[in-house]
């Protein structure tokens, strides 16, 4: 990629911040229903069907079922009110047997793929050359973040190429969905013969996409029992939400993830 295309400091001087606790409250009060209704796919507004949900609270706990049995709701409203009594950070679904990919931005930060700052994957947690380097990435937009707003454009342009990859093997397009996660980029896909693959074949897919320089998180293709960040709902680390991308779509740092009523 060349620093013509990528995403500057020069270009981009905006910061991102975490929501305030009034922020979410809104969010979940007045604008959710409305995004869940125009981004969410037909399997996750199915409520009901969702084997799990589960978020990450205001104060950082990460509420989920125990003893296996996840936290299950029959109607939209329980599911609201759930992020709300949460004031959520965060909120997930469970996959089931979807297949998906994820591809977070600090993640193409420290394998060194954006060449607007040094990587930092190579030195131990807390050494005195990681934390340079990741102070260096600290100090570019969107600022105080493990990566900078580039990483997330790289990010956004290796899921369109996973969606490729996946079509050439057999994957039907229509099935395919690609979303701004807040922090990166998601794909989701419900074809049934995608679907029906077992954890050996997603293990050796995810690390084939590994080693052709796509930084995904592994586990999240082929690991039991995952969760995904739902279809239109806030992260709050970034004030931003999770929204669709169309195929080959150049985004924009101040418009990505932000909506209003």
């Amino acid at each position: 990629m060349s620093i013509k295309n990528s995403i500057t400091p020069a270009r981009q001087r905006i910061a991102w911040q975490p929501s305030a606790k009034e922020e979410i409250i809104d969010f979940y009060t007045n604008r959710f229903e409305r995004i869940f209704a125009e981004q969410a796919p037909d399997y996750v507004k199915d409520i009901g069907n969702i084997s799990e949900w589960a978020c990450v609270s205001y104060e950082g706990i990460f509420v989920r079922g125990i003893d296996g049995k996840g936290i299950q709701f029959n109607t939209f409203e329980d599911l609201r009110d759930f992020l709300l009594d949460n004031i959520a950070k965060a909120a997930y679904y469970g996959t089931g047997a979807l297949f998906t990919v994820d591809i977070d931005a600090k993640d193409v930060a420290k394998t060194g793929l954006c060449e607007l700052h040094p990587k930092f994957e190579d030195y131990e947690i807390g050494s005195a050359e990681y934390n340079t380097r990741l102070e260096y990435v600290h100090n570019i937009p969107p600022r105080g973040y493990d990566y900078c707003f580039n990483c997330i454009k790289i990010a956004v342009d290796k899921i369109y190429q996973i969606h490729d990859i996946l079509v050439k093997i057999g994957a039907d397009p229509e099935t395919i969905s690609l979303w701004f996660s807040g922090q990166g980029a998601h794909l989701e896909c419900n074809d049934p013969d995608m679907m029906d693959l077992n954890k050996d074949v997603r293990e050796f897919i995810a690390s084939y996409l590994s080693l052709n320089g796509m930084p995904i998180d592994k586990v999240i293709t082929y690991g039991q029992n995952r969760v995904f960040r739902v279809p239109g709902s806030l992260h709050g680390n970034v004030g931003r939400v999770k929204t669709r991308l169309e195929l080959g779509e150049e985004i924009s740092m101040e418009r990505v993830g932000v909506v209003v009523l």
